[in-house]
Protein backbone atom coordinates (compact mmCIF):
# COMPACT_ATOMS: atom_id res chain seq x y z
CA UNK A 1 0.00 0.00 0.00
CA UNK A 2 3.01 2.10 0.83
CA UNK A 3 4.67 2.06 -2.54
CA UNK A 4 0.88 2.87 -4.08
CA UNK A 5 0.79 6.18 -2.48
CA UNK A 6 4.57 6.46 -3.49
CA UNK A 7 3.82 6.08 -6.72
CA UNK A 8 0.18 7.96 -7.21
CA UNK A 9 1.41 11.34 -5.69
CA UNK A 10 3.91 12.13 -8.38
CA UNK A 11 1.15 10.56 -10.89
CA UNK A 12 -1.62 13.20 -9.66
CA UNK A 13 0.71 15.62 -10.03
CA UNK A 14 1.96 15.04 -13.67
CA UNK A 15 -1.79 14.09 -14.69
CA UNK A 16 -2.46 17.94 -13.31
CA UNK A 17 0.68 19.43 -14.84
CA UNK A 18 -0.08 17.66 -18.28
CA UNK A 19 -4.26 19.37 -17.78
CA UNK A 20 -2.61 22.85 -16.83
CA UNK A 21 -0.47 22.89 -19.68
CA UNK A 22 -3.59 21.99 -22.52
CA UNK A 23 -5.55 24.53 -20.69
CA UNK A 24 -2.61 26.91 -21.37
CA UNK A 25 -2.27 25.88 -24.84
CA UNK A 26 -5.97 26.42 -25.60
CA UNK A 27 -6.08 29.70 -24.06
CA UNK A 28 -3.14 30.79 -26.07
CA UNK A 29 -4.63 29.65 -29.20
CA UNK A 30 -8.39 31.43 -28.55
CA UNK A 31 -6.54 34.49 -27.49
CA UNK A 32 -4.68 34.39 -30.65
CA UNK A 33 -7.15 33.87 -32.99
CA UNK A 34 -8.65 36.44 -35.29
CA UNK A 35 -11.72 38.41 -33.64
CA UNK A 36 -15.10 38.21 -35.25
CA UNK A 37 -14.55 35.09 -37.39
CA UNK A 38 -17.43 33.12 -37.64
CA UNK A 39 -17.90 29.62 -39.36
CA UNK A 40 -19.77 29.71 -42.56
CA UNK A 41 -22.88 28.53 -41.86
CA UNK A 42 -24.23 25.33 -43.50
CA UNK A 43 -27.09 26.51 -46.30
CA UNK A 44 -30.29 25.64 -44.91
CA UNK A 45 -31.30 25.05 -48.71
CA UNK A 46 -30.18 24.16 -51.79
CA UNK A 47 -30.97 25.91 -55.02
CA UNK A 48 -32.47 23.20 -57.65
CA UNK A 49 -32.90 23.26 -60.88
CA UNK A 50 -36.58 22.75 -61.86
CA UNK A 51 -39.57 24.02 -63.99
CA UNK A 52 -41.82 23.46 -61.14
CA UNK A 53 -42.60 23.07 -57.34
CA UNK A 54 -44.64 19.84 -56.57
CA UNK A 55 -45.83 18.50 -52.89
CA UNK A 56 -42.91 15.81 -52.36
CA UNK A 57 -40.18 19.11 -52.74
CA UNK A 58 -42.13 20.98 -49.55
CA UNK A 59 -41.60 21.03 -46.28
CA UNK A 60 -44.74 21.76 -43.99
CA UNK A 61 -45.22 22.32 -40.10
CA UNK A 62 -48.62 22.21 -39.41
CA UNK A 63 -49.86 23.99 -36.37
CA UNK A 64 -53.36 24.26 -34.36
CA UNK A 65 -54.20 27.39 -33.26
CA UNK A 66 -57.68 26.94 -31.80
CA UNK A 67 -59.87 24.15 -29.31
CA UNK A 68 -60.12 20.95 -31.95
CA UNK A 69 -58.14 18.36 -30.58
CA UNK A 70 -56.63 16.29 -33.05
CA UNK A 71 -56.82 19.02 -36.35
CA UNK A 72 -53.33 19.64 -36.85
CA UNK A 73 -52.76 15.84 -37.17
CA UNK A 74 -55.85 15.09 -39.45
CA UNK A 75 -54.60 18.42 -41.61
CA UNK A 76 -50.88 16.94 -41.51
CA UNK A 77 -52.43 13.33 -42.54
CA UNK A 78 -54.02 14.61 -45.36
CA UNK A 79 -50.78 17.26 -46.54
CA UNK A 80 -48.74 14.01 -46.19
CA UNK A 81 -51.40 11.77 -48.45
CA UNK A 82 -51.13 14.63 -51.22
CA UNK A 83 -47.14 14.54 -51.07
CA UNK A 84 -46.08 16.90 -48.51
CA UNK A 85 -43.13 16.20 -46.21
CA UNK A 86 -44.46 17.16 -42.88
CA UNK A 87 -42.23 18.00 -40.46
CA UNK A 88 -43.48 19.86 -37.35
CA UNK A 89 -47.20 18.73 -35.91
CA UNK A 90 -47.66 20.91 -32.77
CA UNK A 91 -50.32 23.53 -31.67
CA UNK A 92 -49.08 27.10 -32.05
CA UNK A 93 -50.15 30.66 -30.80
CA UNK A 94 -50.77 32.69 -33.97
CA UNK A 95 -53.82 34.88 -35.06
CA UNK A 96 -55.95 32.70 -37.82
CA UNK A 97 -58.61 35.12 -38.96
CA UNK A 98 -59.56 32.77 -42.24
CA UNK A 99 -59.54 28.88 -42.40
CA UNK A 100 -55.35 28.70 -42.53
CA UNK A 101 -52.37 31.17 -42.32
CA UNK A 102 -49.72 29.89 -44.85
CA UNK A 103 -46.34 31.10 -44.10
CA UNK A 104 -42.68 30.75 -45.11
CA UNK A 105 -39.63 32.61 -47.23
CA UNK A 106 -41.90 35.13 -48.80
CA UNK A 107 -45.86 35.74 -50.18
CA UNK A 108 -44.37 34.62 -53.76
CA UNK A 109 -42.48 31.81 -53.16
CA UNK A 110 -43.46 28.60 -55.38
CA UNK A 111 -43.68 26.62 -52.24
CA UNK A 112 -45.90 28.93 -50.00
CA UNK A 113 -48.24 29.54 -53.16
CA UNK A 114 -48.22 25.44 -54.04
CA UNK A 115 -49.56 24.64 -50.38
CA UNK A 116 -51.36 28.08 -50.19
CA UNK A 117 -53.73 26.34 -52.79
CA UNK A 118 -54.77 23.74 -50.66
CA UNK A 119 -56.56 25.65 -48.68
CA UNK A 120 -60.12 27.79 -49.82
CA UNK A 121 -59.45 30.62 -46.80
CA UNK A 122 -56.23 31.52 -46.88
CA UNK A 123 -53.63 34.42 -45.54
CA UNK A 124 -50.74 34.37 -46.98
CA UNK A 125 -47.78 35.72 -44.53
CA UNK A 126 -44.16 36.19 -45.05
CA UNK A 127 -41.24 35.83 -42.48
CA UNK A 128 -37.93 35.98 -44.76
CA UNK A 129 -37.34 32.25 -43.49
CA UNK A 130 -33.57 31.26 -45.11
CA UNK A 131 -34.68 27.30 -44.68
CA UNK A 132 -37.67 28.00 -47.00
CA UNK A 133 -39.49 25.31 -45.06
CA UNK A 134 -43.51 26.35 -45.16
CA UNK A 135 -45.68 26.74 -41.84
CA UNK A 136 -49.46 25.80 -41.09
CA UNK A 137 -51.42 27.69 -38.83
CA UNK A 138 -54.84 26.32 -39.15
CA UNK A 139 -58.19 27.47 -37.09
CA UNK A 140 -61.04 25.58 -36.57
CA UNK A 141 -63.46 26.73 -39.02
CA UNK A 142 -61.02 24.42 -41.71
CA UNK A 143 -63.05 20.77 -42.63
CA UNK A 144 -61.14 20.22 -45.78
CA UNK A 145 -58.73 20.60 -48.10
CA UNK A 146 -59.25 22.64 -51.86
CA UNK A 147 -60.09 19.77 -53.73
CA UNK A 148 -59.02 21.67 -56.90
CA UNK A 149 -55.73 22.59 -55.64
CA UNK A 150 -52.54 22.61 -57.85
CA UNK A 151 -50.23 19.67 -57.82
CA UNK A 152 -47.73 22.03 -58.45
CA UNK A 153 -46.47 25.57 -59.20
CA UNK A 154 -44.27 26.98 -61.93
CA UNK A 155 -40.76 28.24 -60.55
CA UNK A 156 -39.91 31.92 -62.29
CA UNK A 157 -36.58 31.45 -63.91
CA UNK A 158 -34.92 27.87 -63.43
CA UNK A 159 -33.91 26.99 -60.30
CA UNK A 160 -35.50 26.96 -56.51
CA UNK A 161 -34.15 27.13 -53.33
CA UNK A 162 -35.99 24.41 -50.90
CA UNK A 163 -35.05 22.92 -48.05
CA UNK A 164 -31.37 20.48 -47.79
CA UNK A 165 -31.76 18.28 -45.02
CA UNK A 166 -34.40 15.66 -45.04
CA UNK A 167 -36.67 16.23 -42.40
CA UNK A 168 -36.77 14.50 -39.22
CA UNK A 169 -39.41 11.60 -38.87
CA UNK A 170 -42.72 13.62 -38.07
CA UNK A 171 -43.31 13.81 -34.07
CA UNK A 172 -46.40 11.70 -32.24
CA UNK A 173 -45.95 13.62 -29.06
CA UNK A 174 -48.31 12.84 -26.24
CA UNK A 175 -52.31 15.07 -26.86
CA UNK A 176 -51.92 16.61 -23.56
CA UNK A 177 -48.69 17.97 -25.36
CA UNK A 178 -49.93 19.14 -28.82
CA UNK A 179 -53.70 19.74 -28.93
CA UNK A 180 -56.15 21.47 -26.91
CA UNK A 181 -58.89 20.15 -25.33
CA UNK A 182 -62.00 21.85 -24.85
CA UNK A 183 -64.70 20.52 -23.01
CA UNK A 184 -67.97 19.30 -24.62
CA UNK A 185 -71.07 21.06 -23.43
Amino acid sequence: MEKLRSYAAPLILALMVLLFLAGIFWGYKAMTSPLGQVPTPEPTCVPQTADDVIPDMVTVNVYNVDTKAGHARQVADMLAAVGFVVDTVSNASHPVLKQAVVMGSSVDAPEVLLVAGFFLEVDIQEDGRADHSVDVFISNSLEVLNPDAPLSVDVQGDSVCLPSVAPKPPQTPTPTETETTEPEG
